[in-house]
């Protein structure tokens, strides 16, 4: 008898193959989306790092300290996707008294809108109640009330760091500090003479006054 020819089994080549296949594009895929995701996190923080965001240009107030007018280096919203004008919950006003008898400031919520008037997009007017009377050395600071109360038209917020300062109008009227001294004067000269003052002298008053004065007014 011929010895029986055994079968032997082909080797699993082919499968080992698809296996290998299927595992490199798994991780192929992986890699892209990875890839994906990375180039989008860059795009976004290069985006907010390039974006302009909106800034206060100036700010100046009225002889009469009634209004400050606060001028936007854009227009500017109360929230974002332009949803409406600003309003007075929307800054935050400061008032440094330096001294002067004004003590406190607040937006004057029965002037015009509110107390918040809108000039165009770009410029406001803020309507003001002062406590005291400003003697010209106190300073109110204009900011955003948070980091997320004013926005431009493509959505980028106000840094609330962001400020502009204006100085008030003096309103106190002068006083004499002093009640003065008595010179007896040399009308020729302009001198003062010594000696004690007696009728029909000539006589100037030496007077101080709180601040400044101005003899052509």
């Amino acid at each position: 008898l011929l010895p029986t020819r055994q079968k032997t089994q082909p080797l699993p080549i082919l499968a080992i193959g698809k296996t290998c296949m299927k595992r490199t594009a798994q991780i192929g895929l992986s890699l892209i989306t990875l890839l994906v995701l990375v180039l989008l996190a860059v795009t976004t923080l290069a985006s907010n790092a390039w974006a302009t965001l909106p800034t206060i240009s100036s700010a100046t107030i009225v002889t009469d300290n009634s209004y400050i007018t606060v001028n936007f280096s854009e227009g500017v919203f109360t929230g974002a996707g332009e949803s409406g004008n600003l309003i007075a919950g929307d800054f935050e006003l400061t008032l440094a008294q330096n001294g002067g008898t004004a003590s406190a400031v607040t937006i004057n919520s029965e002037a015009s809108s509110s107390g918040v008037e809108q000039v165009t997009n770009a410029q406001y007017k803020l309507h003001l109640t002062l406590t005291g009377t400003p003697e010209g050395v106190e300073t109110i600071t204009i900011a955003p009330k948070t980091a997320t109360s004013i926005y431009d038209a493509d959505d980028n917020p106000m840094a609330d760091t962001e400020s502009s300062t204006v100085t008030l109008k003096d309103k106190t009227a002068p006083k004499v500090k002093t009640n003065g001294w008595v010179f007896k004067h040399d009308d020729a000269s302009g001198a003062v003479v010594a000696g004690a003052v007696k009728p029909g002298d000539d006589i100037y008053v030496e007077v101080t006054f709180s601040e400044d004065m101005d003899q052509t007014t």
